[in-house]
């Protein structure tokens, strides 16, 4: 039975729920860029009404300095920064950018203080080389050196301070850009001696950090290790990998095995026995949701161990529930149709009866609906009111599955169901009569079909209440011959036929067999349901011959 194919109209539904991935927002601020003065950090401000222009965007206005914008791939293009009386301190900030959860930081200035700072360090940078210069030439005229030689070294000097332009220049439009605020507190103490032209403190300070040819040498060999590293690291994964796949194929292997032999016990009818190996295959894998519903639909269907049932129908609707595998998650409101019907089973009417409401809240979805499950669902939510003495909410279930199912369907085991939990709520009003209409009703299409051990022993109750003991005993046995087939001996329904056979036997003054019968019925039932479930205590007030379960 493949209990997934029942929802394919559903799929809209969860299309909905489990809908496209989230574009990632990137965040970026627009400032001035921060500065050193006197040794301290001036820390840019936060520039307003900036607007910015992403590709393929509609334009953003920052007005607190602040924006943001959503990036669907990854990546973005700034294409450009505008500001009244402002431009950017970085010619090529307007590129593409990947994706980054730091703000994205945009510097801006006024342009005549961009030309400022650049001239104020130009002439910091010359003051400082051309004192350099000058030290080398007063040194140089102190030295006792030949004419030429002394000549030599001067044009030389001269020669630098012509090339120390275009470095100034260069430099001067370099560190007149930098903003401070990016820098770490070493950096920033490097960068203003640079920009101040005092190379040998900026010297001395990068040398703290060691000899570069020894730190590349470090960084090198820290590089190889983490490729070794990583190589280790791959072939690990590759080993846990091939691991995982042959445990995969272990589980596929084992959950074959157990398949095989819960078919052998089912052929045998060992219901139980198979019942070990629904147990032994669901342990194999607990997020297989596949597995769990199977194991609780074969406890609820062949071995009547509600409790077992409910747990495996929980546990596969909260797998369903959290799962992103659209497939799995169809098997949600299924899980809480079984586990509802186990708690009805079990006695437990209100949290039956929300259960089945949840399933139908579920999968109610204009024409994405499957009409079927929601009768299904419907009938069961009917027979659960019927239970706990809500017979006009359950009537008008009854009547709506069986208006429903001529108009849709025309499903048979729907229309017995319904017409027997009908004939039921009518009895209990004294309409016998129509009651008697509907439970012939429900014998026409329950009778001859040998696969319906439930239907046959419901459908008979008729044959008992019109006094047809002979022929119900008889009908009653080919529902004990047929369940002996179909269910494990400890199953509910035994207890039911038993009960309905002792029934007979009181109404034919067969006072022995009839307690005999009584007696297997209250076993049955006291080990399948306990002592405090209403079937339970109908047997042993045996009041009446009301039918109270429904398997199909």
């Amino acid at each position: 039975m493949n209990y997934k194919r029942i929802f394919f109209l559903i799929s809209i539904l969860a299309l909905a729920l489990f809908g496209g991935v989230e574009a990632q927002t990137q965040s970026g601020v627009v400032k001035t860029r921060g500065r050193m003065v006197n040794g301290k950090l001036v820390p840019g401000t936060l520039l307003s009404g900036v607007t910015v222009q992403i590709d393929g965007r509609q334009a953003i206005l920052a007005k607190d300095g602040k924006f943001s914008f959503p990036v669907k791939d990854g990546k973005f293009t700034l294409k450009s920064v505008t500001k009244q009386g402002y431009q950017l301190v970085d010619a090529d900030a307007c590129r593409q950018y990947l994706y980054s959860p730091t703000p994205l930081q945009i510097v801006m200035e006024e342009p005549g203080t961009l030309q400022a700072d650049q001239l104020a360090t130009e002439r910091k940078l010359r003051r400082e080389l051309q004192r350099r210069l000058q030290q080398r030439e007063d040194e140089i005229e102190e030295m006792q050196l030949s004419l030429d030689e002394k000549n030599r070294m001067l044009a030389k000097i001269n020669q630098e301070r012509e090339d120390n332009e275009k470095i100034i220049a260069s430099m001067s439009q370099y560190y007149a850009t930098i903003d401070y605020d990016q820098l770490d507190s070493f950096q920033q103490r490097v960068t203003q001696l640079l920009e101040n032209g005092d190379l040998e403190r900026a010297d001395s300070l990068l040398r703290t950090r060691g000899n570069m040819t020894d730190r590349i040498r470090q960084m090198r060999q820290e590089q190889e290790a983490e490729a070794k590293e990583e190589a280790e690291l791959a072939q690990q994964q590759q080993f846990i990998d091939q691991v995982a796949e042959g445990v995969k194929k272990n589980i596929e292997i084992t959950a074959a095995d157990c398949q095989n032999f819960i078919n052998r016990f089912n052929d045998a009818h060992l219901f139980d026995s198979a019942a070990r190996y629904y147990d032994l295959r669901a342990k194999l894998d607990t997020n297989n949701v596949d597995w769990q519903f199977e194991a609780g639909y074969y406890y609820y269907d062949k071995i009547g161990d509600y409790d077992k049932a409910q747990r495996y129908f929980s546990k596969a609707g909260f797998i369903a529930l959290v799962s992103s595998d659209l497939e799995t998650a169809l098997m949600a409101p299924m899980s809480m149709d079984f586990e509802g019907r186990a708690l009805m089973m079990k006695g437990r009417y209100q949290q039956a009866a929300e259960l089945q409401q949840r399933a139908l809240n579920y999968d109610i979805a204009g024409e994405s609906v499957d009409r079927h499950f929601v009768l299904v669902c419907c009938k069961n939510l009917a027979d659960i009111h019927a239970l706990s003495g809500k017979y006009n909410e359950a009537k008008e279930q009854y009547n709506k599955v069986i208006e429903m199912t001529d108009s849709y369907f025309g499903d048979k085991t729907l229309f017995a169901s319904a017409y027997t939990g009908l004939a039921y709520v009518l009895k209990t009003r004294g309409k016998y009569k129509d009651a008697n209409n509907y439970i012939e009703k429900a014998f026409q299409i329950y009778e001859g079909d040998d696969g319906l051990a439930c239907g046959l022993a419901m459908a008979n109750v008729v044959k008992a209440m019109n006094n047809k003991n002979d022929e119900a005993l008889k009908c009653y046995q080919k529902a004990l011959d047929i369940a002996k087939d179909n269910i494990s001996d400890r199953h509910p329904f035994y207890a039911l036929i038993y009960l309905n056979l002792g029934l007979t036997q009181e109404k034919m003054k067969d006072r022995a067999k009839a307690l005999e019968n009584y007696q297997k019925a209250k076993s049955i039932a006291e080990k399948a349901l306990g002592l405090d479930h209403p079937f339970t205590k109908y047997i042993e007030e045996h009041l009446g011959n009301e039918i109270l379960f429904d398997r199909k």
